[in-house]
């Protein structure tokens, strides 16, 4: 029913974010597998799994409720070059500082927080500049991506 586009046009509009942000970053649209190695010529590998303390989470333990990934990705259309993407899934009811990995010359920019409002939510590439570069708190119950870009 088309006449529902309008009622959830909030919706609707997330969704056309979502799929934008996905045709942006090839890296996360699953053509390949990740397999851990370094990502195309770098020292980064593909794929690193982590806790909101950055060591490797426990997936054994029931009582986690966030995890975070980091995603390398190369000049594939997106126009950047080298670059990195750190995921946080947190499903905690209380908000959680998540500390970030630091890259020298590569400092990481919101590019996706699902607590924000409509229309802050979502950002273009390079997204908002992070003011603290070693941690980001994230709110209960939110989706982020923040995108490091390598510097001039």
């Amino acid at each position: 029913n088309w006449d529902l586009c309008r009622e959830n046009a909030d919706i609707l509009e997330f969704y056309r974010r979502a799929i934008a942000l996905r045709k942006r970053f090839s890296v996360v649209r699953g053509r390949h597998f990740f397999r851990g190695p370094h990502a195309q010529g770098t020292s980064v590998p593909d794929i690193l799994w982590f806790n909101e303390n950055l060591k490797p989470p426990d997936w054994t333990n029931p009582e986690s409720k966030t995890l975070c990934c980091q995603i390398a990705g190369a000049d594939d259309g997106a126009g950047m070059g080298f670059y990195l993407l750190f995921f946080i899934l947190h499903a905690g009811t209380a908000p959680l500082t998540v500390r970030l990995p630091v890259k020298e010359g590569m400092p990481w920019h919101r590019i996706v927080d699902t607590s924000l409002p409509a229309g802050e939510d979502f950002l273009d590439p390079p997204g908002a500049l992070l003011p603290l570069q070693e941690r980001y708190t994230a709110a209960p119950r939110s989706f982020v991506v923040l995108l490091g870009i390598q510097g001039p």
